[in-house]
């Protein structure tokens, strides 16, 4: 069972024993550096050292990797795109690029590349929590109500107490996906702080809006039990007890 964020910044000590460069203290000072200025937000820092890093080091796929993130911190997410796919290119079975570029391909608006990644990432490890739920979210978004329940199911079957990772929910949806994560928006959805009851949110939601309303009622009681303040799945409960012809109990 494996838990990722799906946008991971990595030390560069391991990617310069990969791809095999003999750095002095002062070399691997300023890789440490770079990293730590994407860490702190300092993106527009952190692509000029990686800029130097990368001219003398052109081998180091995690660099490209980390200057992508920066990239896409900067508001360049074409250019963060094509430094992970370069990083790629380089160690194309990596799970971590993989699916930071399926985020990317995500907020970006492509869907089927992001979901080609992410198929990519649970074929090489099929118990990647991270990849599910986000595969999941990409699925809710063209429609595909029943995949994404599967994948949240799944997701909780993996990890149970599954931390939200971070994403990027604020692009517009078609307006066929804005009714079903409405509530999700609504409760913190690029939050950074771990959130063991967004999957069942959503998979709620899914099951509200495909009229399995008893069990939609299971999972945002599931939701109040784990963030009873969560007032998006307060509403959304009511809502389905209001389908089933029941109240639903104010809380005190």
């Amino acid at each position: 069972m494996r838990l990722h964020s799906p946008l991971l910044f990595f030390t560069l000590a391991a990617f310069l024993a990969v791809a095999r460069v003999e750095a002095d203290e002062a070399t691997l000072a300023a890789f440490t550096h770079a990293g730590e200025l994407v860490q702190a937000g300092n993106f527009a820092e952190a692509i000029a050292e990686y800029n130097m890093l990368l001219g003398k080091y052109p081998g180091v796929a995690g660099a490209y990797h980390n200057r992508g993130i920066a990239r896409r911190g900067v508001g360049d997410l074409p250019g963060g795109i094509a430094d992970v796919t370069h990083a790629l290119s380089l160690e194309p079975k990596s799970t971590d690029f993989l699916r930071t570029r399926a985020t990317m391909w995500h907020e970006a608006g492509k869907p089927a590349e992001a979901l080609a990644d992410l198929d990519q990432v649970l074929e090489i490890d099929p118990q990647d929590a991270a990849a599910t739920h986000l595969r999941g979210v990409v699925k809710m978004e063209k429609g595909d109500s029943q995949g994404a329940a599967e994948d949240f199911t799944h997701t909780l079957e993996l990890v149970p107490d599954f931390p939200r990772p971070r994403q990027s929910l604020r692009r517009p949806l078609r307006p066929s996906a804005i009714s079903m994560v409405r509530s999700a928006m609504r409760t913190a959805p690029c939050s950074s702080i771990p959130n063991p009851s967004a999957p069942y949110l959503r998979r709620g939601l899914i099951k509200r809006a495909s009229g399995f309303l008893e069990p939609a009622v299971a999972d945002f009681t599931r939701v109040l039990q784990l963030d009873p303040r969560n007032f998006g799945a307060l509403y959304e409960r009511g809502r389905a007890y209001s389908g089933l012809g029941r109240e639903q109990r104010r809380p005190r």
